[in-house]
């Protein structure tokens, strides 16, 4: 039996608050227009998986970095500096006078300069995660993000801290 590895990167946040649907498809969920679906292949497995969205690749590591360092530490450390401040989404934080420039100056300077080098395109990526952050028909919202909360901080936020002080000693 062989497995694939395969990354995905899309924000469901659930269902949409009002939607024409909502009252008889219980399986309604809204979605960003974004998606990107890594798959790890070895030789010619996934020829057949042609799509836009679709990334076939011998290596997911640079993919992962991006996405996990990126847009899911970003999420993390905002749910940890924003929750004595009562805002509720994503959104909300990218709006606000002092979390917006805040969550900006974090990724531009501390998440993008220790992946650089092993995740192409990190910074564009950092930055079109923002604009995905700022979608304005996504409620995103922060208490979702915030189950799990002490896991995610251990595999996201610990493991960038380290690579950070390791890179720059401080």
């Amino acid at each position: 039996m062989s497995r694939v590895h395969n990354l995905v990167d899309r924000i469901v946040p659930g269902a949409p608050s009002a939607h024409p649907l909502k009252a008889t498809d219980p399986l309604l969920l809204s979605a960003e227009p974004f998606a990107f679906w890594g798959i790890q292949v070895t030789g010619t497995a996934g020829a057949f998986l042609t799509h836009s969205s679709i990334t076939l690749t011998f290596d997911l590591t640079p993919y992962y970095l991006r996405k996990v360092r990126i847009l899911n530490v970003a999420h993390t450390a905002l749910v940890a500096y924003v929750r004595p401040r009562g805002l509720q989404t994503v959104r909300e934080c990218l709006e606000h006078a002092d979390v917006g420039p805040w969550l900006e100056r974090v990724l531009a300077e501390e998440i993008v300069p220790v992946i650089a080098d092993r995740a192409p395109e990190a910074e564009a990526f950092a930055r079109a995660t923002l604009d995905r952050f700022r979608n304005p028909f996504l409620n995103h919202s922060l208490s979702g993000i915030a189950l799990n909360h002490e896991t995610k901080v251990n595999t996201r936020l610990t493991p960038t801290l380290a690579d950070y002080r390791a890179r720059f000693g401080k």
